[in-house]
């Protein structure tokens, strides 16, 4: 009796583990997307620097665009030739090549959960001041993708964000913007978080 009452038992247990092996996973909330994205934004802005949940990614040391290039792309439409590479407090390697026409990006990832590449298609739109010596650049991501390896996706994306540049390629105004996300992790979810701008 003891016998088969411990061999039932054995079996409940292999059912159960058997069970939960095969058990569908919890699909990501509108909540994990928005503290996920919001994370991100904050780490882009170098608010959290250490080892997170989404990892220890870092772009604080990335090389900037010059004022003088920005400038020239505002006045002459000359496009900007901008190379980023894997480095201390660099996360991104790859080369952008910034024009008044859409342009794609096509970048490599590190130290970013999940995520090892990014793509997308952003516009730049000029509106400019010649009275007061400045234009207001309206940038528009669209189509972006933060992808892992084998091409599964993390986060499908738009985004944009406003600043005022003076003539002399020189930043007058950061008023911040905006980052939707359409699907995280597979699942279609519509969650919109602010880009604040730097302090």
């Amino acid at each position: 009796m003891k016998t088969r009452h411990l061999m039932a038992s054995f079996a409940s247990l292999f059912l159960l583990v058997d069970i939960s092996a095969y058990a569908a996973p919890k699909p990501p909330s509108a909540m994990d997307a928005k503290a996920w994205i919001t994370e991100l934004v904050e780490k882009v802005r170098g608010a959290k620097k250490k080892k997170t949940a989404i990892g220890a990614f870092d772009v604080e040391k990335c090389p900037k665009i010059p004022s003088a290039a920005w400038g020239k792309l505002i006045l002459l439409g000359r496009p900007v030739e901008h190379e980023l590479k894997f480095a201390p407090g660099c996360d991104l390697e790859g080369k952008l090549v910034i024009t008044l026409e859409p342009f794609p990006i096509d970048l490599k990832v590190r130290n970013l959960t999940d995520v090892e590449h990014v793509t997308g298609q952003v516009s730049l739109e000029v509106e400019p001041n010649l009275a007061e010596q400045e234009a207001k650049l309206i940038i528009q991501a669209q189509d972006g993708l933060l992808q892992a390896a084998g091409a599964r996706e993390t986060l499908a994306f738009v985004g944009g964000y406003n600043l005022t540049i003076g003539l002399d390629g020189k930043m007058k105004k950061n008023s911040g913007g905006t980052i939707t996300s359409s699907r995280y992790r597979g699942v279609g979810l519509a969650v919109t978080v602010p880009i604040s701008a730097h302090k």
